[in-house]
């Protein structure tokens, strides 16, 4: 997840610079997407691998 991570953020430096020399704005917004996603990555998967793993309760109702 460490390499996602960090190519994630390389790609996104990347897309940064490149946009703001070319003044093209949607390269900038990708690449600041992207390093949101590089920023948020492992804990999103951390969370979902955890919310996967434990067994959720029944939500039958018998009365």
């Amino acid at each position: 997840m460490a390499y996602l991570e960090f190519s994630c953020f390389l790609a996104g430096l990347l897309a940064l610079v490149v946009g703001y020399r070319r003044h093209k704005r949607n390269l900038l917004l990708i690449g600041a997407f992207a390093w949101l996603l590089a920023g948020g990555l492992g804990d999103f998967s951390q969370g979902l691998a955890d919310g996967l793993a434990t067994p959720r309760p029944s939500l039958s109702h018998t009365k």
